[in-house]
């Protein structure tokens, strides 16, 4: 063994400790949900970093050794955590969900950024321990590596129904545009048939041959079939740092699900949550009105046996609600 071999990753003092995940498939509703997040006290901007959402699977997957996957998931928290502290982190689109004038309070991000006094900033920042909030895509398969690194994390989980989900995920067009389309940049698993998502190994032969509605709606009830198995091997422990909230609760029952959340937290909402209610247009009851719509267009391309698996799946959906 060479001296390369005998080097080992060594572990620093972190920065960020309050960590808020936000976390569930694609076009679940997560940034609307962490846009309402944003309105409870000491919560920092909204940010997003696809590696945090890599790291997990590929370590998971044997493609990177587990210490190094832990300290690339670290660093890369803290330095945007401590960017977003200076000020160099800001979303400035207007249009953006992430962007920083929709959070409540971003006249005081926007004037903490112009200080000179990093040093105050930063015993301010630890002295106040607010939550850094990050999004996350399809991470609780992979999530262990999380609670493992950060004991005081709290993870906001969020599930959708699966003819909502198949509906977005179609019209995004997300099944058709992996390794075709350069602005998807997931990281993907080769195969002879061409590259596929991670969380289709183990059928990737099949999602290649699928139609795009097949292929959608089998990989959206194959993460959400993950999605359960995968929490129920949690510990105890971890699993009391969950908080798992369907997307429609969001909408149809946003004050509710707010308490809820304060209560997870352990935080009160901020005097500008009504603002946020009022941009995002909660709560939204009629969105209920456009499930049948979704269904029969989704029916228009689906093979009888994808529909009927999805329609099964939505009845189990809402019967649980």
């Amino acid at each position: 063994m060479n001296k390369e071999r005998k080097l080992k990753i060594g572990s620093r003092a972190p920065l960020v400790k309050n960590l808020l995940l936000v976390e569930g498939p694609s076009r679940a509703g997560k940034f609307v949900l962490a846009n309402v997040i944003t309105g409870f006290r000491g919560v920092e901007p909204i940010q997003y970093y696809d590696l945090l959402e890599h790291l997990p699977f590929l370590e998971k997957m044997g493609f990177i050794e587990k210490k190094a996957a832990q300290e690339l998931i670290r660093a890369t928290i803290d330095t945007h955590s401590f960017e977003m502290l200076l000020g160099r982190g800001f979303n400035y689109r207007k249009d953006d969900l992430s962007s920083i004038f929709n959070h409540p309070s971003y006249k005081q991000y926007l004037k903490r950024a112009k200080q000179s006094d990093w040093d105050a900033a930063w015993k301010k920042f630890q002295k106040e321990k607010p939550y850094s909030l990050y999004v996350a895509h399809e991470l609780m398969p992979n999530i262990e590596i999380y609670f493992e690194m950060f004991p005081d994390i709290k993870v906001i989980s969020l599930q959708k129904s699966p003819v909502d989900l198949v509906n977005a995920w179609l019209e995004k067009h997300i099944a058709g545009r992996f390794g075709t389309d350069p602005r998807l940049m997931n990281i993907l698993l080769n195969h002879k048939n061409g590259p596929t998502p991670w969380f289709v190994n183990g059928w990737q032969g099949e999602y290649n041959q699928l139609s795009e509605t097949d292929r959608t709606i089998k990989a959206v009830l194959h993460i959400q079939d993950m999605y359960q198995k995968a929490y129920k091997k949690l510990r105890p422990a971890w699993k009391k740092k969950i908080l798992v909230l369907r997307f429609e609760d969001v909408l149809f029952d946003t004050v509710k699900t707010v308490k809820k959340i304060g209560k997870f937290l352990k935080r009160d909402t901020l005097p500008g949550i009504k603002k946020i209610y009022k941009n995002l247009i909660l709560p939204r009851p009629a969105h209920l009105a456009f499930r049948e719509e979704m269904i029969k267009k989704i029916k228009k391309t689906a093979s009888s046996k994808y529909i009927n698996l999805l329609i099964a799946a939505e009845t189990r959906y809402c019967s649980k609600n």
